[in-house]
């Protein structure tokens, strides 16, 4: 499932790219991609703390050409 940063329009997916997202906000998800970094680290909509996610292993994996092949591609 993939939204759009807040701040850029990128299309992200919030379960395998990184990103900066609010816990808070879930409908619709407040998330910013990691260009896009917020210079206060707080949500724009409700004020809560933004958390980061990293980029997901598998993500990383697949796009690693060392690693690729384990994953059967």
């Amino acid at each position: 499932m993939s939204v759009t940063c807040g701040a850029c329009s990128r299309e992200l997916d919030p379960g395998h790219d990184a990103c900066w997202l609010c816990p808070d906000c879930e409908d619709p998800r407040v998330l910013l991609c990691p260009a896009c970094a917020p210079s206060s680290k707080r949500c724009p909509r409700c004020g809560a703390d933004l958390s980061y996610r990293e980029t997901s292993i598998t993500k990383k994996a697949f796009f690693n050409p060392a690693t690729r092949g384990l994953l059967g591609f």
